[in-house]
C-alpha cells in the first residue's frame, strides 16, 4: 500500500508487467528538420525533455503528412526511445488528442481497459517503473530504451477510480506549474526588453526609455574609468570547504553555489569573489564534459556569461575574469546593456579598459538599478515557486505509488 492515499480508497493495489497491461507500437520517421508552419500537427520524442507535460493535449509542432505514418488515437502514453541519460529517457505523457503524428524514437503505449493513460504516464515518471526502467536503458554517450523494455516492467496499480483521482492532482499542480512558468517567463522577456530600452544604443547619448525627471546626456566613459579587473587569487587547502558558484544562466542576476572539499576541486587557482563583482569567462567552453571544466563546474558553464554575484564565494581564474564595481555606482546592469558588443571579445585588460560605455547621474544610476533589482526579486521569486510546486508534485506522487 502506499504511504498516502485519498479518503474512501482502502481496495489492495495489484501489480503486473506493462507488457500484460499495454499495447505497444513505434512511433515512425520525421525529425527537427520536417517541422514546418502548417501541416498534420506531430510529436517528436525530444518534446519530452525540451517541454515536458503529464498529459499532452495539443501541439503548436507540425509537418507535411507522409504515407505510414502513425497517428495517436487519444490515449496512447509515449516513452522517448533514447536520450543522454537513463534517468532523462524514463519518462512518459499521456497523448489524449487524436490525429497527432507520432514521430520516431518514440515508444508507444496503448493501455488497457484496467489503466488510466495519465496514471501510466505519471507512474513511468514519478514512481517504481520509473526506476527499472532507468536501470534497463542501454548505451553510454547516447542511451536507449524499447518496447521489450517497458514491457517487462512490473507496473503497481489501483482502481480505475483511485487512478484518476491521483493524476487529478498530478494535472492540478501542472496548471499551476504552467501558471507560474508563464509569469516568469513574462518577466524574463521583460527584462531583456527594458535592457535594450533603458540604456542608449548606437552611440546616442540617451536611452529610449527613461524615468520621469531625467534629462541629462549620459557620458561615455571608458572601462577603466569605472571599473577595476581584480584578480584575488585563493590558494585552496585540501581539508577546507569552499564555496563554488555555479553558473546557470545569462544575465540571471543569480548564482547556484555548492559547497565542495578542497581535495575534490581540481583546479587550485580560484578567485575569491565579493558581493557586486561582475564575471566575464575569459575563453570559449563547451557544455560541461570535455576535460576543460572543474568538476564543481561541469556542465553549467555557458561561454560569456554575464552576472553579479550575490555573495561570497570562489570561482576558478582560468574561466573567469573579475570586474570590481568600486569607482562607482555601475552595476552589472550598465555592463549588461552592451554585452552584445563584448561577447566576441578576446579577454585582453588592455582592451577591457578602453572599452566605453555610457553612464548616467549616479542619482539615475540609483534609479535604475534600484528598479532592475525589484525585477530580478520578481523572477527569482516565480522561479522558486516553480522549483516549490515542482518538488512538491514529485513528493506527494511518491508517497502515493506503491
Amino acid at each position: 500500500m502506499p504511504a498516502i492515499r485519498f479518503a474512501g480508497f482502502t481496495d489492495p493495489w495489484e501489480q503486473r508487467k506493462l507488457g500484460e497491461l499495454c499495447s505497444f507500437a513505434k512511433g515512425r520517421g520525421y525529425s527537427k528538420a520536417d517541422i514546418c508552419d502548417s501541416g498534420v500537427p506531430l510529436i517528436l520524442y525530444g518534446r519530452l525533455y525540451t517541454r515536458y507535460q503529464t498529459r499532452i493535449d495539443d501541439v503548436d509542432t507540425f509537418a507535411v503528412e507522409r504515407e505510414g505514418s502513425l497517428f495517436s488515437c487519444g490515449n496512447e502514453v509515449i516513452v522517448p526511445a533514447s536520450g543522454e541519460t537513463a534517468e532523462d529517457i524514463a519518462v512518459a505523457s499521456s497523448v489524449r488528442r487524436s490525429d497527432i503524428v507520432l514521430g520516431g524514437d518514440l515508444n508507444v503505449l496503448t493501455p488497457g481497459a484496467e489503466l488510466d493513460p495519465d496514471y501510466v504516464a505519471l507512474v513511468i515518471t514519478y514512481g517504481k517503473a520509473h526506476v527499472e526502467l532507468a536501470k534497463r536503458a542501454q548505451g553510454k554517450s547516447v542511451v536507449h530504451i524499447h518496447n521489450d523494455d517497458i514491457a517487462d516492467v512490473d507496473f503497481p496499480y489501483p482502481t480505475t477510480r483511485e487512478q484518476q483521482a491521483i493524476s487529478s492532482l498530478a494535472l492540478s499542480f501542472d496548471d499551476l506549474i504552467t501558471l507560474h512558468q508563464r509569469k516568469y517567463d513574462k518577466f524574463v522577456v521583460l527584462k531583456k526588453a527594458l535592457l535594450e530600452k533603458m540604456f542608449p544604443r548606437d552611440g546616442a547619448s540617451v536611452p529610449e526609455i527613461r524615468f520621469a525627471g531625467f534629462t541629462d546626456p549620459w557620458k561615455q566613459r571608458k572601462l577603466g574609468e569605472v571599473a577595476d579587473i581584480v584578480f584575488r587569487t585563493v590558494e585552496i587547502e585540501d581539508d577546507k570547504e569552499y564555496q563554488l558558484v555555479t553558473v546557470k544562466r545569462k544575465n540571471a542576476g543569480v548564482v547556484q553555489r555548492s559547497v565542495v572539499k578542497g581535495r575534490d576541486i581540481l583546479v587550485k587557482n580560484y578567485q575569491e569573489l565579493q558581493t557586486g563583482d561582475f564575471l566575464i569567462s575569459k575563453r570559449q567552453v563547451v557544455h560541461g564534459g570535455n576535460g576543460l571544466v572543474p568538476p564543481s563546474l561541469s556542465g553549467a558553464i555557458v561561454s560569456n556569461e554575464y552576472l553579479v554575484l550575490v555573495g561570497n564565494a570562489k570561482i576558478s581564474s582560468e574561466f573567469w575574469a573579475l570586474l570590481s564595481m568600486t569607482k562607482t555606482m555601475c552595476t552589472c546592469y550598465f555592463l549588461s546593456s552592451f554585452g552584445v558588443d563584448i561577447e566576441k571579445l578576446v579577454f585582453d585588460v588592455d582592451d577591457w579598459k578602453k572599452r566605453q560605455i555610457a553612464i548616467p547621474t549616479q542619482t539615475e544610476q540609483s534609479q535604475i538599478c534600484s528598479f532592475f533589482r525589484d525585477l530580478d526579486d520578481l523572477i527569482t521569486l516565480h522561479q522558486r515557486k516553480l522549483t516549490l510546486l515542482r518538488n512538491l508534485k514529485a513528493a506527494c506522487l511518491e508517497k502515493m505509488f506503491v
